[in-house]
């Protein structure tokens, strides 16, 4: 699920040609080079690909891309509860499992 939403965020307009290296961290490239090597890049990811990951989630949950319910399980692949579920397992902090805890999850 992680890799689909990876790959929504690069091939997608969700989030801003303009905006996207400020929002993420990284470059559309670098994400896609993360896309292309998953899902073997989760088995010993690099900080950068870690922080790279947490954003590319926690922005779907939190960025006013406009998107909720079935528009955004129909762009994502998944739904709001199972984007923060799989956000709190990457980061390991089950504490922070809820699509509105989009400021605590950044990094």
């Amino acid at each position: 699920m992680i890799g689909r939403c990876l790959s929504a965020a690069l091939t997608d307009a969700i989030f801003p040609e303009w905006e996207f290296a400020a929002l993420m961290g990284a470059s559309r490239d670098d994400l896609r080079t993360v896309v292309e090597a998953w899902p073997e890049a989760v088995d010993q990811p690099t900080d950068d690909q870690r922080s790279l990951v947490n954003n590319v989630l926690n922005n779907l949950l939190g960025y006013p891309h406009g998107l909720d319910g079935q528009g955004f399980v129909d762009r994502v692949s998944a739904t709001e509860e199972q984007v923060a579920k799989a956000l709190a397992a990457w980061r390991d902090d089950t504490g922070l499992a809820r699509p509105s805890d989009y400021f605590d999850n950044l990094t």
